[in-house]
């Protein structure tokens, strides 16, 4: 399921490109109907990639699927990765928290 990743931008990208390219042309219906497709397409990948990421163990749950490289010069190596966010509940709870000691330490 990790390959279908691109599908979450792919997707509203779509979407979008059929909404201004072919807008004009189509009703009001018609465009609500591609824009909100597009979003629930991208939902369902997403969703999906999160339960086949609940589904690895619970210490290899995190994934870096890499896209395309930007910059490749000499040693210097710039690549486009996408980072399904790791489902760590615990993990996500700390960094809640240290967030919120440090908005309250600035305020």
């Amino acid at each position: 399921m990790l390959d279908f990743a691109w599908l979450i931008f792919a997707f509203p990208a779509a979407g979008a490109l059929i909404n201004l390219f072919f807008g004009p042309r189509l009703s009001k219906n018609a465009i609500g109907w591609i824009a909100s497709g597009a979003v629930i397409g991208a939902f369902l990948v997403a969703v999906g990639l999160l339960f086949s990421l609940l589904g690895m163990d619970p210490h290899h749950r995190e994934a870096t699927i890499h896209l395309w490289d930007w910059i490749d010069i000499g040693n210097f190596h710039a690549p486009t990765n996408f980072f399904p966010w790791f489902v760590d509940v615990a993990a996500a709870k700390q960094k809640i928290d240290l967030f919120r000691r440090a908005g309250q330490e600035l305020s």
